[in-house]
């Protein structure tokens, strides 16, 4: 898996690549966690780099959800297609998290998630 990092002005664009899934999503925990320790307040999470996401992959963007918005911040998803559009419709990803086609869609629409 591919995981990079962009900060600036409080918000963190992370660029997602390969597979998320349960030999990957430990990694990605942890670099979300360093993520939203180093004081972000607003999140955004580029997956259309990524081939197939699993239920635990899931499971590390609701952990990343769940605590940036404990601190009242905000939390995005960019760029999904094909198989991993299909996974966060099916898991209702898609209805609870904001989803916009391009990381400068989300940006320029930061004040409204």
């Amino acid at each position: 898996m591919e995981i990079r990092v962009k900060q600036e002005d409080g918000v963190a664009l992370v660029m997602l690549g390969g597979r998320l899934d349960a030999a990957s999503s430990p990694e990605l925990e942890e670099r979300l966690s360093e993520v939203l320790h180093s004081g972000a307040c607003a999140l955004v999470l580029n997956v259309s780099g990524l081939t197939h996401i699993s239920s635990a992959g899931l499971r590390c963007i609701l952990f990343a959800g769940k605590t940036i918005k404990a601190r009242n911040g905000r939390i995005a998803l960019t760029g999904a297609q094909g198989m991993v559009m299909d996974v966060l419709k099916t898991s209702g990803f898609a209805d609870i998290l904001p989803t916009y086609p391009s990381d400068e869609d989300a940006l320029g629409d930061h004040s409204e998630w």
